[in-house]
């Protein structure tokens, strides 16, 4: 009798999302959820967190909100490059860029 589970039980490689419609659905998902964001900076052994707080997708921009520690926030203004790692129902997102970020003043 053939084991109905042992297909799920492999791992699956790892699929690139390329169309905006598919990013901004799972960034959506993240925001949404309050999903932890896992931020680290190249050249930097820290690791900051934050949460996606809006998403423009007209400009091609995600918000971010403070992050933890606070002397993250230093480095993405800098434009130093940076990796994102968030989890939603169990996968893996990650994400970088080296854009410089852009402060928000209240």
């Amino acid at each position: 009798m053939p084991d109905s589970f042992s297909e799920s039980r492999t791992a699956q490689p790892p699929t690139l999302l390329t169309s905006p419609i598919e990013i901004v659905s799972n960034l959506r998902g993240l925001q949404q959820h309050r999903d932890l964001l896992v931020m680290t900076f190249a050249d930097r052994q820290q690791v900051f967190h934050s949460y996606i707080v809006d998403i423009d997708r007209e400009n091609n921009r995600i918000a971010y909100d403070e992050l933890i520690p606070n002397t993250g926030e230093r480095h993405l203004l800098n434009g130093e490059p940076v990796t994102i790692i968030a989890y939603r129902d169990g996968v893996r997102m990650t994400w970088s860029h080296t854009q410089q970020g852009l402060a928000d003043t209240i």
